[in-house]
């Protein structure tokens, strides 16, 4: 399936699911993102699936030309839905690292198939170059995604302290007016 030796794969994004498979999902070359399952707890995996055409569905929002999943962890949802995060980028600067959202894609029949999400974490004058988000699923089934914006200023490449977004949904769903960036539980 990837025939060149130099090809990189990268940002590999484990989720264990609550009642038994792990699935795997990870980077090649930053511009293609495939999917792996095991069902026996990782000593055999399936075979690599395409899922690039989740993160093509974010283009009507944002012209990305480089993506990456997590570089944390995927979550299972109560409901089953599988939510993964992931960053895209313009690739226009800094190293093809900026300007950048994070986003987020799921999945709601245990890996199968796969579709965009929501960018919870779009880039703006508070939110500069967001990456390398976390979701997590409270305790009341609302959602919450943690994300690191880079700094302003003379050291642009400089990571501010990791903070939880105010608004926006990241499973895919509208948000609630109350909580914006805050998604609510279920597979609505």
């Amino acid at each position: 399936m990837f025939p060149r030796p130099s090809l990189v794969l990268c940002v590999l994004v484990l989720l264990a699911d609550g009642v038994g498979p792990v699935h795997a999902l990870f980077c090649l070359e930053y511009a293609r993102c495939f999917y792996r399952r095991s069902d026996d707890d990782g000593p055999t995996w399936s075979q690599p699936v395409e899922i690039t055409d989740a993160f093509e569905r974010f283009r009507g929002d944002y012209d990305w030309t480089v993506l990456a999943t997590g570089p944390a962890h995927g979550i299972q949802l109560r409901s089953g839905r599988l939510v993964v995060p992931v960053w895209l980028s313009t690739g226009t600067g800094g190293h093809a690292h900026r300007p950048s959202v994070t986003a987020t894609i799921v999945s709601d029949d245990a890996g199968v198939t796969w579709k965009r999400g929501s960018i919870p974490v779009p880039n703006t004058p508070e939110w500069i170059n967001p990456n390398e988000t976390v979701v997590v699923e409270l305790a009341d089934g609302r959602g919450r995604a943690r994300s690191v914006p880079r700094a302003r200023g003379p050291r642009p490449q400089a990571r501010l302290p990791a903070r939880c977004c105010p608004r926006a949904a990241v499973d895919g769903r509208s948000s609630s007016p109350e909580h914006p960036r805050v998604f609510a539980g279920g597979t609505g």
